[in-house]
């Protein structure tokens, strides 16, 4: 007995949905075909049609699945690089252990690289031209 009114209330809740025989999506009771596929609501008797457009929908998922698959393949095999500092002198580090609480953290101290590139050189030598071209300037006004 007990076993009959537990169906009868689980069918209850289920008879508010049905499934579509050819997509398996959950419909409302209301809904005369499927929300999805269009298929028309039937019994589990029927033989569901499948139409064309269906089928031709179903095949242009696959193929974009399929497609979408192949890209992320290859980024797996790509490491990603972290970004390097150029003007760091790799060979002058210095590593410090800071504790806060329970948690250590190793910090690495580099030296700025001794050896310039001549934009910067050149830079330098502009600034210390026009601060000494001002410096002049100031000192003939007075």
């Amino acid at each position: 007995m007990e076993k009959l009114r537990s169906k009868k209330s689980r069918s209850s809740s289920e008879d508010s949905y049905w499934d579509c025989t050819v997509c398996t999506y959950r419909n409302i009771t209301t809904a005369f075909k499927c929300l999805m596929c269009d298929v028309r609501k039937g019994t589990s008797t029927r033989k569901p049609r499948v139409s064309a457009e269906i089928v031709a929908q179903h095949l242009a998922q696959q193929i974009n699945a399929i497609s979408s698959r192949k890209p992320n393949s290859h980024s797996k095999k790509v490491k990603k690089l972290r970004p390097r500092l150029k003007n760091v002198d790799r060979d002058s580090g210095q590593q410090m252990a800071v504790t806060v609480g329970s948690v250590t953290v190793i910090i690495t101290d580099y030296k700025e690289l001794k050896s310039q590139d001549k934009r910067s050189d050149n830079s330098s030598i502009a600034s210390l031209t026009s601060t000494t071209n001002t410096e002049r300037s100031s000192s003939n006004k007075s």
